[in-house]
């Protein structure tokens, strides 16, 4: 058997504690990551918007919109459905989540480019107002915007488990697994070696006793 000698086994103490300080770390990484992720997707719609119904404003949530809602946007807003423009002062809104395009979309009455796939007279559900102020029509609501058939496409449901959870399960099962092999490792290696402590030494010849000390470490 190996003894660990008449000092404390620094070398071993100290990469036990490495591997513990690595897999907290990661875990609590994973953690932060998995809750910064998920704020980021629900801070995709706004809860609240504005629309005018039978000629009278009203404040509602976002999931009570319909198609034939008026939604009256300004600067700071989130779209809350796909809408065809009615009205635009200085209308212009961030569509990078949709399209990709960095820089701001002007909004228009009569679109001035109407065989783009996003003309200019369209506003989209989850789109950003970075400038001015304006009206909407509601026209599609839901998985029937455009950001909704895009998440049909990745195969994202509305109940359910979404693409992101299950990708963050398996990195959290990959990573408990990673731990068990590693505590694995060190008891059989601690077992085959006989690691014998001196403070509180095992009789050579006495497995159980090795067992014990190996599972302890």
């Amino acid at each position: 058997g190996v003894t660990l000698g008449k000092e404390p086994d620094h070398v071993n103490g100290t990469i036990i504690l490495v591997i513990n300080a690595v897999c907290i770390g990661v875990g609590a990484y994973m953690e932060w990551s998995c809750s910064q992720m998920i704020t980021d997707v629900g801070s995709l719609s706004a809860p609240h918007c504005t629309v005018i119904r039978g000629g009278v404003e009203q404040h509602i949530d976002t999931a009570e919109v319909v198609p034939g809602d008026l939604v009256v946007l300004q600067t700071g807003n989130v779209v809350p459905a796909d809408c065809r423009v009615v009205e635009a002062i200085d209308l212009q809104t961030g569509e990078m989540a949709l399209t990709g395009e960095p820089h701001e979309v002007p909004k228009h009455v009569v679109s001035d480019d109407s065989t783009s796939p996003f003309p200019s007279n369209m506003l989209y559900a989850t789109t950003n107002v970075l400038n001015g102020a304006g009206k909407g029509l509601v026209t599609e609501t839901g998985m029937r915007t455009e950001i909704g058939k895009i998440a049909k496409s990745l195969n994202i449901e509305e109940a359910g488990l979404t693409q992101l959870q299950i990708t963050l399960g398996t990195i959290a099962n990959v990573i408990s697994i990673i731990v068990l092999v590693l505590v694995a490792l060190i008891f059989l290696v601690s077992l085959r070696l006989r690691v014998n402590d001196p403070a509180d030494p095992c009789v050579q010849d006495d497995t159980s006793c090795f067992v014990q000390k190996s599972l302890l470490r």
